[in-house]
């Protein structure tokens, strides 16, 4: 019987949301908009929109002209209608060679190797920018990606060198450039901290070496032609590289230290195998010869081939992976615990692992904390009153928590993808976490009792935002360069800038500055004040170095390296420096956030979804959004063919191929009180976005006439299941993709039947 008496309650809080999908109201937290399977929420709360058309696990392979993708099942896959648009992405004809991945964030890594020589990463989804982010490379052949230290190496066989920088392409070094003449494929295993590749040169060799470089062995140099790409199968803990001269793929068994071929070359075949992956019982590769230029499947347990993908006219097949989190499993590396004074974060890049270290400064031990699930630690504070270590996880993206004698970690706070969180200050006396965000470019905080309120503090005017630092006595105070410090007594700020290598200091007020030290080959990170000492993290020479806080000599604490590559945050703590003091906002109560203030001791503050009530003190939902005409010139993935941009150079792929991302605020209307105004934006922004559209739909008739392309096709059924041939036209074709659900071969310039033949399987 309906009775609205049996279903008590107010529903107007979550109407008022208006929620694209719909809302769920928590008894606590109050009303929120939450998003179907498959979608994820907006930054402005309310709307939805779709994660990736690219469904884990699939193929990508690059092709030279462009990179395509096939789904898992490629071996059997129905390819009717499969179009060499639909198929491939960035048809731009810069030269794709290598590839590389992370498979937890669906980010995609690979190398141009035209006049612009990049490597480049973008993230597999739609509205996702290209991202150049190596220049000045050679020719980059290979790629990997250590994903659990979110380090990324690469093979440069013009310069004969294997390279290493953190993921976003900050602070390359070359790990090694001895005895090499052409290097190839490279993978990465962090089970075993180790770095494998390949050399094809004069004298053909597979190697490995440490992460770091160092224990650099030979794995075999026998029975080589011309090794190519490798593979890693972590659940067998085998090893398998491609030869392209001999036309076999042979495996290596780390235990075991066997090689065996596992995939002979067929008899009377012309094989020639270069990029390859293995997935689930199949082993595919890619193959850049003439008439065998395409994607190949075959099983390995009966090492029959099952299906070919051939395009001879288009491109040249290199690079090969599977995207698939089980291609890149999770490690861990348990350590001893012991608390101390000084607590620093080295990078994951040799067998010591990623962790928390701690140092005590009377003795000068180094322990780890046995803190669980960590991938790659790098700011760090602590909260005294607590016993709380604070951390960020760069490679989980994340904000972390740990009590001091605890195992269990407790996540603090999800960050999104492009986020890069390296600076953290942790504010005890008024229970508040600080934190920058480089990726995001901002700078947030959140209470120590609830990490679900979370604000933004500043979003504008960053560039590379990285350090910073609160203050429990000089109300208000956070700031931010490299690496950054704060003697409250002396009210003296300490930082150091890596870019002209110096370490100084000046008065919380902006004066008074001093140049303590300077050293032109050093690279100090972190900094941390402890005593009369500063103590830094050094790059360069992987150290732990003080100095004393009013300048003097340098002198080494703690050498490193033979245990890390990296030191990254540092924190000092001495008890009898601990700040016990009383909270202006202890006599107010905020609904959310109570903020220190220079001006009126203290203020209250909403999370980024609310605004302010008129009594100054709860949060409310925000009744309106300030609206703004904004248009943009950006180049970004899209899941249309063509965008109304403003693009220099049309494409018909998938993804775009410019990165940089400019937006010009041109008018807000929530500051425009005269409605003639507003209809003459609102008649320009139309003239504009016509415009907009007119220009993409002759751009892409231009490319549509200059890029025609056939169908994939039966062709032949002999000794495979099916051969397919995809065949573009010539130039002066007349021929155009019309983009019919079901095309006639007819409408194609080329007849199928026309093409070669192909005379072996």
């Amino acid at each position: 019987m309906f009775d609205k008496s049996t279903q008590p309650g107010n529903s107007d809080m979550c109407e008022a949301l208006q929620c694209e999908h719909f809302c769920i109201h928590d008894p606590i937290k109050g009303p929120a908009c939450h998003c179907s399977e498959g979608y994820k929420l907006n930054d402005d709360h309310k709307n939805c929109t779709e994660y990736s058309q690219f469904r884990q696990p699939y193929h990508v392979y690059s092709i030279h002209e462009g990179i395509c993708h096939f789904p898992a099942n490629l071996a059997d896959m129905n390819i009717n209608n499969v179009t060499l648009n639909n198929q491939c992405f960035l048809l731009d004809s810069k030269g794709y060679l290598a590839l590389g991945m992370h498979a937890k964030s669906d980010t995609l890594y690979f190398s141009t190797n035209n006049t612009d020589k990049w490597i480049n990463r973008v993230r597999m989804e739609y509205d996702a920018p290209l991202e150049n982010i190596v220049g000045g490379v050679g020719i980059v052949q290979g790629i990997a990606l250590d994903w659990v230290s979110s380090n990324l190496y690469w093979t440069d066989s013009l310069h004969k060198t294997i390279n290493v920088a953190r993921e976003d392409g900050m602070y390359q070094q070359v790990l090694i450039d001895e005895a090499l003449e052409n290097p190839l494929g490279i993978a990465v295993h962090p089970g075993r901290s180790i770095l494998i590749w390949t050399d094809s040169g004069n004298h053909p060799k597979v190697e490995w070496a440490y992460l770091d470089g160092s224990g650099r062995t030979l794995i075999t140099n026998n029975s080589l032609g011309h090794p190519s790409h490798v593979f890693v199968d972590f659940k067998k803990d085998m090893l398998y590289w491609a030869d392209t001269l001999l036309g076999v793929v042979s495996s290596y068994d780390f235990d075991q230290k066997t090689i065996k071929i596992v995939f002979p070359k067929p008899s009377h075949a012309k094989e020639s195998i270069f990029g390859i992956s293995i997935f689930q019982d199949y082993l595919l590769w890619t193959d850049f010869s003439t008439e065998r230029n395409g994607i190949h499947v075959a099983r390995l347990d009966t090492m029959t081939k099952v299906r070919d993908i051939l395009h001879p006219d288009v491109g040249m097949a290199y690079d090969l992976l599977t995207f698939d989190s089980q291609n890149q499993p999770d490690f861990e590396t348990p350590c001893p615990a012991e608390t101390c004074n000084i607590c620093v974060f080295p990078e994951r890049t040799a067998p010591f692992g990623a962790n928390a270290v701690l140092i005590s400064i009377p003795t000068r031990k180094v322990h780890a904390l046995d803190i669980e699930d960590h991938f790659r630690p790098f700011a760090v504070d602590y909260d005294p009153l607590r016993e709380m270590i604070y951390w960020t996880d760069v490679a989980h993206k994340s904000i972390k928590k740990a009590k001091f004698h605890e195992k269990q970690e407790t996540l603090v706070k999800k960050l999104t993808e492009d986020s890069i969180a390296d600076g953290l200050a942790v504010d005890s006396v008024n229970q508040l976490l600080f934190y920058s965000d480089a990726g995001q470019k901002i700078i947030g905080v959140m209470t120590l009792t609830d990490h679900s309120f979370h604000k933004t503090l500043i979003s504008t005017d960053l560039e590379k935002v990285r350090s910073v630092i609160a203050s429990t006595l000089e109300k208000g105070l956070q700031a931010w360069p490299n690496g950054l410090a704060i003697d409250v007594k002396a009210k003296r700020i300490y930082w150091v800038d890596a870019r002209s290598n110096k370490i100084a200091s000046m008065t919380t007020e902006g004066k008074n500055y001093r140049l303590l030290y300077n050293e032109a080959d050093a690279h100090y990170f972190g900094i941390a004040l402890s005593g009369d000492y500063l103590y830094l993290t050094d790059w360069s020479r992987n150290s732990l170095v003080r100095l004393p806080k009013n300048g003097g000599k340098l002198e080494n604490f703690w050498d490193g390296t033979s245990k890390f590559v990296r030191l990254n945050g540092i924190h000092a703590y001495n008890s009898s420096e601990i700040v016990y003091d009383i909270s202006p906002c202890s006599s107010v109560s905020c609904s959310h956030f109570c903020l220190p203030s220079p001006l009126y001791e203290r203020i209250c503050a909403c999370p980024d979804h609310l605004m302010l009530s008129d009594d100054l003190q709860n949060c409310i939902t925000k009744t309106a959004d300030v609206t703004s005409v904004t248009f943009s010139s950006s180049v970004k993935i899209t899941n249309q063919n063509f965008e109304t941009t403003n693009e220099t150079t049309p494409t018909s792929a998938l993804f775009r191929t410019h990165t940089i991302s400019t937006a010009r605020s041109l008018a807000s209307v929530g500051s425009i009180s005269s409605s003639a105004t507003v209809a003459a934006i609102c008649i320009v922004s139309f003239l504009l976005l016509g415009g907009a559209i007119i220009g993409a739909f002759i751009l892409k008739k231009r490319h549509i006439e200059s890029n025609p392309h056939q169908i994939l096709n039966n062709e032949q059924k002999e000794n495979v299941d099916a051969i397919y041939r995809i065949s573009c036209a010539e130039t002066s074709n007349e021929a155009v993709d019309i983009r019919m659900e079901t095309p006639l071969f007819g409408n194609y310039g080329t007849n199928i039947a026309e093409t070669d033949d192909i005379n072996d399987s």
